[in-house]
């Protein structure tokens, strides 16, 4: 009868492992299973820097992807379309500049003519400083701004090096960015880099950029212009470089 009883019902006879304890121990085992499961892509990227090998593609998928170049390093050209826009616009923005000015076409020439004016600044330009630059070495871009002013239409040449940014038409969109909330125009003349030091007191102009060509002049104006800004500095300037 004993027997009987537990085949059809399941239930031990008094004196063997209860039930109760028996599952128990089940849960025990599960529960520690799926701890060590749950541990595993953890330690895997830990120790490998690879979080997605446990759980695959999933997990792999959900890694933020490696920042891709917008600029082509060795000659300068935009690889995407984010480059493509920026390159566009500055290159519009000096076309519109020359068209403005009565001068044809959109080289260097042209950045030139715009800038024949620059330093008369108006009242809009007057709240413009002509120099900006981060210290560390960073690449810098030079800008014509045309805003209208006391007598109308007046220019000024400014530089600007922001830290942290790695291409030369990222410095000129963000400052293309801050001056268009003023209601200035720009237009970029080209660009380089910048070493600057203020425990040294030292500013190195230098380079060319590949994006937006060499400019004539570039460097040398910068590097006046800087000495304007920072009078205590020793300020230096080449074409040599990049």
């Amino acid at each position: 009868p004993t027997r009987d009883t537990t085949r059809r019902t399941g239930l031990r006879p008094h004196g063997t492992l209860p039930l109760a304890r028996e599952i128990a121990l089940v849960v025990a085992a599960t529960t520690f299973a799926v701890l060590l499961l749950l541990r595993a892509p953890a330690t895997a990227g830990l120790g490998h820097g690879e979080t997605g090998a446990f759980l695959g593609p999933m997990a792999a998928a959900s890694q933020p992807p490696a920042a891709q170049p917008l600029y082509d390093d060795a000659t300068g050209a935009p690889l995407n379309e984010e480059a493509r826009r920026i390159v566009a616009r500055a290159e519009r923005a000096k076309a519109e500049a020359n068209a403005a000015s009565g001068v044809e076409g959109g080289g260097g020439g042209g950045a030139a003519g715009a800038g024949a004016g620059a330093g008369v600044a108006g009242d809009v330009l007057d709240g413009v400083p002509a120099v900006e630059i981060a210290e560390g070495k960073w690449k810098y871009v030079q800008m014509i701004c045309a805003a209208k002013g006391r007598g109308g239409q007046r220019r000024k040449t400014i530089v600007r090096s922001y830290a942290g940014l790695r291409y030369h038409a990222e410095n000129y969109e963000r400052a293309a960015d801050e001056l268009q909330q003023m209601g200035v125009k720009c237009t970029v003349v080209g660009g380089g880099r910048i070493d600057m030091s203020h425990s040294e007191r030292k500013v190195s102009v230098y380079g060319y950029s590949k994006t937006f060509g060499r400019a004539k002049g570039c460097n040398e104006k910068s590097a006046g212009l800087i000495r304007e800004a920072l009078p205590t500095y020793d300020v230096t300037w080449s074409d040599k470089g990049y």
